[in-house]
């Protein structure tokens, strides 16, 4: 395994630029849920480690090359490859940012993870031929990822529901720690 190089290793943290505005997010929301009203929207951040990995592979007589962005979750380990990051911005001494989890992933454990992460997608998207090179090009020990979390009221089901839009590409998930029935 190539070992972590400190010098491309943030130590600092940094968040990703949210591209979704919180207008959009709760826009997106209404569209989907009619008659519902939004009562709360705040930004909340997920913990990650972010790794850029270069990747070459021999594929019959030619080298493929390629960029392998991973993220890893700092709260449970999964690990998933992602669109290249738009740029991260330090997060400084002090800001307040707020996080639904703390991580519980250290950064050792988060690179075994993301190497595994890219060994295994370079494989799969090659037909399982052999990388002949993972190298580590940079590294991000906490990349916060943007969230908006919006707490809709739903009038027809009779509750409310909080709702997480990821600030990046729109997706969203209902948060599980209020169910409320969903007609």
């Amino acid at each position: 395994m190539t070992e972590l190089n400190p010098q491309i290793v943030s130590r600092v943290r940094h968040r990703l630029p949210e591209v979704l505005s919180k207008n959009a997010a709760e826009s997106l929301l209404l569209r989907r849920a009619p008659g519902s009203t939004c009562i709360d929207t705040r930004l909340v951040h997920h913990p990650y480690a972010g790794f850029v990995y270069f990747v070459e592979q021999q594929a019959f007589g030619s080298r493929l090359r390629g960029i392998a962005h991973v993220l890893v979750d700092l709260a449970t380990g999964a690990t998933a490859t992602s669109d290249p990051w738009l740029d991260p911005q330090g997060v400084a001494a002090g800001e307040e940012i707020e996080t639904l989890v703390e991580p519980n992933i250290n950064h050792v454990e988060a690179q075994i993870n993301a190497r595994q992460c890219a060994v295994r997608t370079a494989l799969h998207r090659r037909r399982a031929l052999i990388p002949l090179d993972v190298e580590l090009t940079s590294s991000y020990a906490v990349l916060l990822k943007p969230n908006w979390l919006v707490q809709l009221a739903l009038p027809d089901a009779g509750g409310r529901v909080d709702v997480l839009v990821d600030a990046l590409n729109g997706g969203y998930h209902l948060m599980p720690s209020r169910p409320v029935p969903v007609v």
